[in-house]
Formats: structure tokens, sequence, C-alpha cells
């Protein structure tokens, strides 16, 4: 049995209402997610020279903060010989001259 309107515009209001009352409660669809860009190599490797820089100044800073009585001591060593080892890394990794890829 079809219900029977004044004209057009009060079918379709009653259209339009009926499709949102049958959508109340649903949640509209979700787009996946892109996964993020993967850093180039130039890129990725200035984030390790980055990182071992902020982790040499991390370690410099322990040494400073260090009490007196063990300024002398294994732990101030450990300290230095790291600091001395992140140095050499750092600057073997600042040398390095990455190939082009290809077409360049």
């Amino acid at each position: 049995m079809q219900k029977k309107y004044a004209n057009e515009a009060d079918r379709q209001r009653a259209h339009r209402q009926r499709t949102k009352e049958r959508l109340t409660g649903l949640q509209p669809p979700v787009a996946p997610k892109k996964p993020p860009r993967k850093l180039t190599r130039p890129q990725r490797l200035a984030h390790a020279v980055t990182e071992l820089s902020t982790l040499k100044h991390e370690y410099e800073a322990w040494l400073q903060a260090l009490p007196t009585n063990l300024e002398e001591g294994a732990l101030a060593e450990q300290l230095n010989d790291a600091i001395d080892q992140l140095q050499v890394v750092i600057d073997a990794t600042e040398e390095v001259i990455l190939p082009l890829g290809f077409g360049r």
C-alpha cells in the first residue's frame, strides 16, 4: 500500500526522514590510514648522526655531574671511553658519501 503525499516535496521530506532514522547510530565508514612514508637513506643517516650526538651529549652531562669522589674511578673512565668511541662513530658516519639512486 502506497502512502499518499500532497506533493513531491512532502514525499522527498518523508524519504529523507526515513533514511535519517534508519542511519541513526551508525558510524560512517572510516578510510584506512596510510602507512607513514619511509625516510630516505640520507635522512635515516642524518637521524642516526643526530641520535648519536644526543647520546654523546647525555654521557658528557653524566660525566660532568659525577661527584668529585667518583671523578677518578672506573665509572668516569668508562664514560670517557664511551664518549670517545661515540665521537669516532659520529665522525665516521658524517664522512659517509652515499651513492645517488637510479636515474640521478
